[in-house]
Formats: C-alpha cells, structure tokens, sequence
C-alpha cells in the first residue's frame, strides 16, 4: 500500500468563459499521478469527468480547463 497523499493547496484563476487554471504542488514521485476532474453535481451518484493530468515531479503543476460548459461544475484534484 502506498502511504497516504495530503491534499494539494489548489490556486485557482480564470473567470467563466475563458477558463480556469489550477495550480498546485506535487510531490516527487514517478507513481503519483494528479488529476484534474469536474462533476456537474455532487448529489446521488457523482460522475467525474478527467480534464487532464500531471506527474508527480516535486514542483508545482498545473491543470486547466479552457472550454467550461454554461453548466454548474465542482473542480477536484484526485492523486493516484
């Protein structure tokens, strides 16, 4: 089992419709994968939608999402 992963410290910019860029530390490590994900609701069943991903390298990343629908999205970062 790999050990527990804190949560990132997110820095989010951007606006709607332009788009939004999360920005966060990672930690060096080549099985680490950090992913960048929106769901439109969080009741019931949640459906995460993958925007992108990055590697774990030990410096910061970052992740966007340049086309957001006029929908409502809850953003996370899932590390794997």
């Amino acid at each position: 089992l790999a050990p527990p992963v804190s949560p990132p410290t997110v820095t989010i910019a951007g606006s709607y419709p332009a788009g939004f860029t999360f920005s966060f530390p990672t930690v060096a490590s080549a099985s680490r994968i950090y992913y960048l994900e929106y769901a439109t609701n969080v009741a019931g069943p949640i459906t995460w939608h993958t925007l992108g991903s990055a590697p774990g390298t030990g410096v910061s990343a970052t992740l966007s999402d340049m086309n957001p629908s006029g929908s409502q999205r809850f953003y996370r970062i899932r590390v794997q």
